[in-house]
């Protein structure tokens, strides 16, 4: 199978203009979860979900990603502690971008994917995704200046970014990741996945580029150790809001609490394509054994 190695689409060409593409993509693993996802919150907008069945109707309602994700939002949370607004709305705005958020309480959203995938992580992870913006706020007033980046807003940009978060009840996980023991983690730990090793993607732009995965694809990775009873709740109920307040309360726990973006190397690097069921190559031996993409560990 040819693998594109980037993008042929622009965002905007991708736009959300064409929202039935996510739930034609629910048929392919990760997107199954996100797509029930959103089709759970826009079910509840009878005004919505109707529109569904016409494409014209649909672009009319949804066409604009804020107005779309703002019904999400809605649906999964009684009181949104953020909204979305169309980013013309701060054409003439001097602040960036953190710091609108943090202002007004609104995300500036374009009419992308990369955008769309963003809103859903912020109805998904509200409390991780406030946090992430007060710290960026925080490091700018810092060093008095939002042009030059210090080390704890990259880091904080690259888990934003491409971040996964793998719920587990397997102490060698952890291990597995640090040593890059790859066969280990994903063919022998093959059955364990998604009921034992749950992953759950944080990092927008993962999403982005899961719709045209290549080889190379790699996730930032925190592992969090549960119990077998939060691990129920995790597994169960994939679109519901309870099971990501679950997600949402477990990872800014254990970010914050170990102060974790202050770490040299807060992250563990994993290839995405390597989770069980999650890439469009076969995954037989000799794919597991490139090492180009399943790198062995420096020593």
């Amino acid at each position: 199978m040819n693998i594109r190695h980037s993008q042929d689409e622009t965002s905007e060409e991708a736009s959300i203009n064409s929202l039935k593409t996510l739930f034609l993509l629910s048929d392919l693993a990760p997107f199954y979860t996100l797509a029930s996802y959103v089709k759970s919150s826009l079910a509840q907008e009878n005004s919505v979900i109707g529109s569904l069945g016409s494409p014209s109707q649909m672009n009319t309602t949804l066409g604009n990603n804020a107005n779309c994700l703002n019904i999400i939002m809605a649906a999964k949370h009684k009181t949104p502690s953020i909204s979305f607004a169309d980013d013309k709305e701060f054409e003439n705005d001097s602040r960036y971008y953190e710091q609108i958020i943090y202002e007004s309480k609104k995300v500036p959203t374009r009419k992308n994917w990369h955008d769309f995938f963003n809103g859903l992580i912020w109805s998904q992870f509200p409390i991780t995704k406030q946090y992430f913006n007060e710290q960026h706020v925080e490091q700018i007033q810092l060093n008095q200046s939002a042009k030059k980046r210090s080390p704890v807003r990259d880091k904080l940009t690259h888990f934003d970014e491409c971040g996964l978060v793998l719920f587990t009840n397997c102490k060698e996980v952890n291990t597995q990741l640090e040593q890059h023991e790859w066969l280990r983690l994903f063919v022998e730990n093959k059955c364990k996945w998604h009921s034992q090793i749950i992953p759950v993607i944080f990092g927008h732009a993962l999403w982005e580029m899961l719709l045209n995965p290549f080889v190379g694809l790699t996730a930032k990775v925190v592992v969090i150790e549960v119990t077998d009873s939060v691990l129920a709740q995790i597994q169960t109920n994939k679109d519901s809001a309870d099971r990501h307040a679950v997600c949402d309360n477990l990872l800014f726990a254990h970010i914050s609490q170990r102060n974790l973006i202050s770490a040299k190397r807060p992250f563990l690097p994993m290839p995405l394509l390597g989770i069980p069921q999650w890439s469009p190559i076969e995954q037989n031996d000799s794919f597991y054994r490139n090492d180009s993409y399943f790198m062995p560990k420096r020593r």
